[in-house]
């Protein structure tokens, strides 16, 4: 028993193991969209990443992470630094990251427009591009965002080889995205406020999982230290002064011990579940 508890106690220390996260950068250029392009820039890809957050195996880094690095390793030539071979594979190599979206938001002819390009960088695919169009309102431009980022995740899973079709190889360069000069100022902290609030992560049975092993094995651990204490007590001398006491103590100690049986059986059932909750992970 001293065994079993000792291994229950290391479970519940040592707690689930951590999850592999995929490292996702989001990319966001909105130049051709507004002057104060790295503001709007940034708060796009902030409502991208709230978007994209809900996968507990997916960790998300930011433009404003990418962009000084992107500075460091490509200088000058920042602005075309997607459409080369080279500078993406080092900058992802900067960032730590597998796979890469980029956005280009642009204003023209009252709308907005973002096209997006979604990189793997662990298979010879080609990159994945997308369009869309809102009006040239700063809440049709974060909802029109929001969707198509989600839309071209959801195409990167669809088009993913599956594992028997061989290691990955590195994806040939891919298309430019060019800046375009400044168009209009956009007030976009307003816009922000009225954005729509990203869905909530969509892994509450995962948890639910996580909080019952953490409580079968305190269960188990308690059941079996309890189950120790009613024992030794069950198994101590009799005591008092006459026949009729002693008696009388080893009713209590007879209860004791059926005490300790069921707190024994309670403990293997907690383990077992435990053990199936450690099993399942």
């Amino acid at each position: 028993m001293t065994g079993l508890l000792a291994f229950l106690i290391g479970m519940v220390a040592l707690g689930p193991s951590p999850v592999q996260r995929e490292r996702l950068a989001v990319w966001i250029d909105a130049t051709g969209a507004a002057v104060d392009a790295l503001e709007l820039a940034d708060n796009l890809a902030d409502v991208a990443i709230s978007r994209l957050a809900g996968a507990p195996d997916r960790e998300l880094v930011g433009t404003r992470e990418i962009r000084d690095k992107l500075q460091a390793i490509a200088g000058q030539g920042a602005e075309s630094c997607f459409e080369r071979r080279e500078c993406l594979a080092a900058l992802a190599e900067a960032v730590s990251v597998q796979r890469v979206m980029t956005g280009r938001v642009q204003r023209s002819n009252g709308q907005f427009t973002i096209d997006l390009t979604f990189f793997d960088l662990r298979r010879s695919t080609a990159p994945i591009t997308l369009h869309r169009e809102s009006p040239e309102t700063l809440p049709d431009l974060i909802r029109m965002t929001q969707d198509a980022v989600v839309a071209l995740v959801a195409a990167s899973e669809e088009k993913a080889p599956k594992s028997d079709e061989g290691p990955a190889r590195p994806i040939a360069p891919p298309p430019s995205l060019l800046l375009t000069p400044p168009i209009a100022r956009a007030d976009t902290k307003a816009a922000m406020a009225t954005a729509p609030a990203p869905a909530p992560p969509d892994h509450p049975a995962s948890r639910a999982e996580s909080y019952l092993l953490y409580a079968s094995a305190a269960a188990a651990v308690i059941s079996f230290a309890a189950a120790a204490i009613a024992g030794t007590i069950a198994g101590g001398d009799l005591q008092g002064a006459d026949r009729r006491a002693k008696q009388l103590d080893l009713i209590r100690r007879e209860a004791y011990a059926e005490a300790a049986d069921g707190l024994v059986a309670a403990g293997f059932i907690a383990s077992g579940l435990t053990a199936w909750l450690w099993l399942r992970r």
